[in-house]
């Protein structure tokens, strides 16, 4: 699949797929969409190497996650950081894809029965090693957050389509 065909934006949610194959989807939300969407408009108009060379790169590892999953990336592609607990109890593990300076934030789960990462905080211009351990809270409670609202609606959904309370 192509990245424009991946592309697949919901405003509503400013919900961006970004790429999707065999073993993954790549979904970018929020900070992280606008972020991208930015790098993607200056890479276009190749406003400066630096972001022509990040938005290529990370396309490339966003494709090839998707494809074939996250142990064909490297670490200075993509990256376990850390497990972090969120304020409403839930533990979940933090992952960086990263190209250069850009580093997109997010946690993997599963949509549908498809592995996704889904991506909700970036740092557009890292200049130290060690990732701010602050971008990374943000990531982990934006995605619990994310997918709690998700989760929410599907119920919802299957709630009015039984015509009512369903049996436990």
């Amino acid at each position: 699949m192509t990245p424009k065909d991946a592309k697949d934006s919901d405003e509503e949610n400013d919900e961006e797929t970004v790429a999707s194959g065999q073993y993954a989807s790549v979904i970018l939300l929020g900070e992280a969409a606008t972020e991208w969407r930015q790098l993607v408009e200056r890479a276009t108009s190749n406003a400066d190497t630096t972001s022509v060379r990040e938005e290529r790169a990370l396309r490339r590892y966003f494709n090839r996650y998707a494809e074939l999953g996250r142990t064909s990336l490297d670490e200075k592609m993509f990256k376990p950081q850390t497990r972090i607990s969120t304020s409403s109890g839930a533990k979940v593990q933090v992952y960086e894809f990263k190209a250069y300076q850009f580093r997109i934030y997010g946690c993997e789960t599963a949509r549908a029965g498809h592995r996704c990462f889904v991506g909700t905080s970036c740092d557009p211009k890292k200049k130290k090693d060690k990732a701010d351990p602050r971008r990374l809270k943000r990531a982990a409670e934006k995605f619990v957050e994310i997918e709690n609202e998700r989760e929410r609606k599907e119920n919802e959904r299957g709630f009015r389509q039984g015509g009512g309370r369903r049996a436990h």
